[in-house]
């Protein structure tokens, strides 16, 4: 699968190497962290203000490619493109 988009080789070797073959983390939640993905609540004593955000501490490269390689997805892949349309869809209503 990688070899039919070449931006998911990409993101993974960056992936690979980033995280020393994956070793680096001892769980999902300290990798998600890492790469961006993991939500953290901006709140202030007991009431939560504002939108989730993600860690500042994230690789960012990794985050931009993770990215780029979704996007390229929704763009290519018949049913990423169907399932995408079905979740916007549902946030308009």
């Amino acid at each position: 699968m990688a070899s039919e988009y070449p931006t998911w080789s990409v993101l993974a070797a960056n992936m690979i190497a980033c995280t020393h073959n994956f070793t680096r983390f001892t769980n999902w939640r300290k990798f998600a962290c890492y790469v961006g993905t993991a939500p953290f609540e901006h709140q202030s004593g007991t009431g939560i203000k504002g939108k989730t955000r993600v860690s500042s501490l994230s690789n960012r490269q990794i985050k931009k490619l993770s990215h780029l390689v979704a996007i390229c997805a929704c763009a290519y892949n018949p049913e990423l493109k169907s399932y995408y349309k079905r979740r916007v869809s549902e946030k308009i209503k």
